[in-house]
C-alpha cells in the first residue's frame, strides 16, 4: 500500500465513516494492497459500515491467499458479503467461468 495511505490511516479518525476499498493496477501488480489489507487488524473494519460486496476470484490467482484472508475477515465481523471462488481460474479471467449471472443475481436482490 502507498505510504501515503498509512500516513492517512494514523492521522485521521474514520470512526462513523464508510470506506471502499478498490484497487486498480493497469499491469503493475497490487504492490501488496491485498497482503495490507488482509493484514490489517480486525479493530480496523469492525466499525465500518461496508456495502455489500461481492468477490470473485480464482484459485490459480496470485493473489487467492489475500482474496480468502480478506472474505475470511468481513464474514468474521458478520459484513454482508458474498465470494465465488472459480476453481483453477488465473487472475484476470474476464467473463469465463459463469459467474456474471451470480453477480446479476446478487445485485438484483439488494
Amino acid at each position: 500500500m502507498p505510504m501515503i495511505m498509512y500516513t492517512f490511516f494514523d492521522e485521521y479518525d474514520l470512526s462513523g465513516k464508510t470506506i471502499v476499498p478498490f484497487n486498480t493496477h493497469e499491469g503493475s501488480e497490487d504492490s501488496g494492497t491485498y497482503s495490507d489489507i488482509a493484514d490489517l487488524n480486525s479493530s480496523t473494519f469492525e466499525d465500518f459500515d461496508l456495502p455489500p460486496t461481492f468477490y470473485v476470484y480464482g484459485t490459480e490467482d496470485p493473489f487467492y491467499s489475500q482474496f480468502v484472508s480478506q472474505v475470511d475477515l468481513l464474514n468474521s465481523l458478520d459484513k454482508n458479503i458474498e465470494s465465488l471462488v472459480l476453481d483453477n481460474y488465473p487472475h484476470g479471467f474476464g467473463v469465463s467461468g459463469d459467474w456474471v449471472d451470480d453477480v446479476d443475481s446478487w445485485l438484483m436482490s439488494l
